[in-house]
């Protein structure tokens, strides 16, 4: 571009970019986990989702947020931020383990890929309309004339 720094500058930048894009990947996962947080405890039937094939979205969105630590961690010479998207990494590996198991184990029981089953989205909704229909949902009870 006819001046020697401008290979600086535009390193700089990017370097900028890509940490501003980072932090808010960190922001959008910290939101979507804790927005499922309330649905993933295990003994309680009314927070509870069964297993659907759309967890894989728990995973796969996340590799792009590890690839892009580790890059950060290089592009920033910081061991730290390295070591996070190591251990970052360790942990999306177990989640997709996690999900890969309960998928197997979801068919074995028949409730995935079944015919004439009604997958999560189906008995979630199920739920709601029989809450609903039964007054609960809204606060106004129907009394029976």
């Amino acid at each position: 571009m006819g001046d020697p720094r401008a290979g600086f500058v535009l390193r700089l930048l990017s370097n900028m970019t890509g940490l501003w894009l980072w932090g808010l990947c960190l922001w959008f996962f910290i939101v979507s986990v804790g927005a499922h947080w309330q649905v993933m405890r295990p003994n309680d039937p009314d927070h509870h989702i069964r297993f659907d094939m759309t967890w894989y979205s728990f995973v796969f969105p996340n590799t792009a947020l590890v690839t892009a630590t580790q890059q950060i961690g290089k592009a920033f010479g910081s061991d730290a931020i390295k070591i996070f998207g190591t251990v970052f990494a360790v942990m999306l590996v177990l989640v997709w383990v996690f999900v890969f198991v309960m998928m197997v184990r979801s068919f074995a029981m028949r409730r995935l890929l079944w015919p004439g089953g009604m997958d999560g989205s189906e008995v979630m909704g199920q739920k709601w309309r029989d809450k609903f229909q039964n007054g609960q949902g809204n606060g106004i009870t129907h009394a029976d004339p």
